[in-house]
Parts: structure tokens; C-alpha cells; sequence
């Protein structure tokens, strides 16, 4: 996988209109969640839609499969109100990536673990954690290996055509107590260590 003109190669692409200007030296890449389970199709349908009014620049689903609809060097809507070592405005500066997750999840009192839209998940999926910014555990959906090795060689594409980015981060590091993605159940450390 490389990066020719900006876009995923080989790969899917088909723009959203939901993006800013052009995206300079970005030196940041941003970690998230998508709080669904409509795979990569599904989310990256829905980032191209008039009414989403958000995007990020690249989804990875569950079954390795990515689609880009925003080119690396414009600005998505991914980060919303953030901040980053005092510079605000993430969207400015940072390259996102969605990762196809329910993120926290629920235990019902019939023993069922539920996403956040109620639907029945396979209880191996879900991995009691404690998120960072928070005191109590909660469960997670876990992130799958087809997956973690398709946004590894995202990244590592990414990482080589734009040798400006920097740093690694989860959406809850640059809008902490806003949002909690990629959640403790992202492992970042491993994640970090196998991009270089």
C-alpha cells in the first residue's frame, strides 16, 4: 500500500463534501472510534452523505476493508473542538482515521453484552477496562487482528509520504472528557511500536 497523489493505493476512495481546506505538513495522526457497526462501507457511505457533516480521511472496518473520502492533504471534519500540547484546532493540522468499533459497551441484566444501539454482540468481543480519563471499568469491543493489520499498513503508508507527522494520539487525548475513542481496548503502545 502507498500513497500516490494524496490518495490510498490500491484502494477505495469516493469524496465526502464534508471537508476544509488544504491540510499542510500535518503532524499529527488522530485515533477513532465509530460507535457503529456498519463496517467500512457503511461508515464511509455515511462520511459522503449530505446531511453527515463530519469525516474523516480514511475508515478501517473490521474485515481489513478501507475506503478514503478525504485526500490527505484536505482537511477533514474528524477532531471537532480539540487541542494539542496548546495548539488548538486539530483538524488544522492532523490526518484521522476511523476505525470501525462500538467502543464502550453494556452488560444487561439478562447477561447480554449491547452495543450502544442496543444490538447483541458475541460476549468474547467485549474486554472489561478502565479508560484513562475515567475511575470505573466498563466494557469494550475489542479490536480485531484483520483489522489492527490493515490500519497498520495504513499508517505506515501514511507515515512515509508525510514524514511531518509526528505523533500518534486517540481522539481522547486531543478533546479529553468529550470523547473517550479509541477507548482503552486500542492498543496503542503495540499499535505505535509496529508502525515504527
Amino acid at each position: 500500500m502507498q500513497i500516490v497523489d494524496h490518495r490510498l493505493k490500491p484502494g477505495w476512495y469516493k469524496a465526502s463534501p464534508h471537508h476544509g481546506g488544504a491540510l499542510e505538513a500535518p503532524s499529527l495522526l488522530v485515533m477513532h472510534f465509530t460507535v457503529s457497526g456498519a463496517g467500512a462501507k457503511g461508515v464511509a457511505d455515511y462520511f459522503v452523505s449530505p446531511t453527515a457533516n463530519a469525516s474523516a480521511h480514511v475508515v478501517v472496518g473490521r474485515d481489513g476493508d478501507v475506503r478514503q473520502v478525504v485526500p490527505f492533504n484536505v482537511k477533514a471534519w474528524h477532531a471537532g473542538r480539540s487541542v494539542w500540547r496548546g495548539r488548538p484546532n486539530c483538524n488544522d493540522y492532523a490526518i484521522g482515521i476511523e476505525i470501525d468499533n462500538w467502543g464502550r459497551l453494556m452488560r444487561t441484566a439478562d447477561g447480554q453484552v449491547r452495543s450502544s444501539t442496543s444490538r447483541i454482540l458475541d460476549p468474547a468481543l467485549a474486554v472489561e477496562m478502565t479508560h484513562k480519563n475515567e475511575t470505573r471499568p466498563c466494557l469494550w469491543e475489542v479490536y480485531g487482528e484483520t483489522q489492527m493489520s490493515a490500519l497498520v499498513a495504513v499508517t505506515r503508508a501514511i507515515l512515509a509520504a508525510y514524514p511531518t507527522i509526528t505523533e500518534i494520539v486517540g481522539h481522547d487525548d486531543i478533546s479529553p472528557g468529550r470523547k473517550s475513542d479509541p477507548g482503552p481496548a486500542f492498543p496503542m503502545g503495540r499499535f505505535v511500536s509496529l508502525v515504527g
